[in-house]
């Protein structure tokens, strides 16, 4: 029993249950409440725990006479603490400059399989797009377009994606709710914020 607790321990301490982020910087934070800092360069966000991985972003500030940030798609060896650039350029030009930086990425996510960060990235002068990128070759696949989005966690359409699409209606061009499967293909859209409100504080409860 005491060599099965001391390796249970010994796990324990290096295997991070969490992270947070302070002042731009990770910190994993093990079961046994030893908190570490692991980036230090005050300009990562986003950050996701997937196995022996964190996915995050890092902000790089550019300071021309129109300053702007652009960023990179960033991995940490949770074992070794070893840095990899996953990508730093997107494979299609930003609709707004026409440049191929990844600028304003947002909802970052890990794929179910633990292989693909996903996450939405400026595309059009109107619209964003959902794109997966491959945290081993970082090959980027474009999916569809959407301003934000989330993996539903329970209910009939868990693993599905919850998603904003900015769309020309009666209205004129306004977010429009839907739930899709990972192709873009609709499988239920609400009528108003209200219903997808209501359909969201269910839909995402975490079930343990």
């Amino acid at each position: 029993y005491a060599f099965n607790k001391w390796i249970m321990d010994w796990l324990g301490n290096r295997r991070p249950s969490g992270l947070f982020i302070k002042e731009g910087n990770i910190n994993l934070v093990y079961s046994s409440g030893v908190t570490k800092q692991v980036t230090f360069v005050n300009s990562d966000s986003s950050a996701v725990l997937s196995h022996t991985k964190v996915v995050f972003f890092r902000e790089e500030r550019i300071n021309l006479e129109r300053p702007y940030s652009r960023y990179k798609l960033m991995s940490l060896d949770t074992k070794t603490l070893k840095e990899t650039i996953v990508s730093d350029q997107k494979p299609f030009a930003d609709g707004l400059d026409g440049s191929f930086e990844i600028l304003s990425p947002r909802h970052l996510s890990v794929s179910q399989d633990q292989s693909k960060a996903v996450f939405v990235v400026e595309k059009y002068a109107t619209g964003s797009e959902m794109v997966n990128v491959d945290l081993k070759t970082g090959k980027w696949t474009e999916l569809f377009s959407v301003e934000r989005f989330e993996i539903i966690s329970s209910g009939k359409f868990k693993n599905q994606l919850l998603v904003g699409i900015s769309e020309v209606g009666n209205k004129g061009r306004d977010i429009h709710y839907k739930v899709c499967n990972h192709d873009g293909v609709k499988l239920l859209e609400f009528k108003d914020r209200e219903e997808y409100m209501a359909f969201r504080s269910t839909a995402m409860i975490k079930v343990k």
